[in-house]
């Protein structure tokens, strides 16, 4: 009487054991999420700029300026972040240039990645090119 009363209290703690470890949830694996910086570079007129001074797009570039919104879209089209332009500061490239930067943190994985300063078109880019570039974009508007 004893066996069988010991064969079935072990088979019981087994079944107790196997109920508790499979009512613990296994933690699901947080998606990656990435930091986007990058600047925005317009023409400046030569009478608003000064070298390494605060600037903003001038004439038709008027919208680049600090608080502008910047949009990233996955591959389907949907906003997965956003973020702003900072204040700019004056340049010469080609001519007098007004380069404003940007942060985006946050934005998660995607195959394809879209970004958009203001209105003036996205520009598409894939995971790699992004992982290549270490996340870091230079934009530009004209020719500054």
């Amino acid at each position: 009487m004893r066996r069988v009363l010991l064969v079935g209290l072990g088979a019981g703690a087994v079944g107790l054991l196997a109920c508790i470890g499979s009512s613990t949830p296994k933690p699901t694996p947080t998606p990656q999420a990435h930091t986007v910086h990058g600047t925005m570079t317009v023409p400046a007129r030569d009478s608003y700029l000064e070298l390494g001074k605060p600037c903003s797009g001038a004439g038709g570039y008027s919208d680049m300026e600090a608080g502008t919104q910047v949009v990233v879209k996955n591959g389907e089209g949907n906003t997965i972040a956003t973020g702003r332009l900072n204040s700019g500061i004056g340049k010469f490239y080609v001519g007098p240039a007004c380069s404003l930067s940007f942060d985006i943190e946050g934005v998660p994985d995607s195959d394809f990645y879209s970004i958009e300063v203001s209105h003036r078109g996205a520009m598409s880019y894939s995971k790699g090119d992004m992982e290549s570039n270490n996340w870091t974009l230079a934009l530009a508007l004209g020719n500054p």
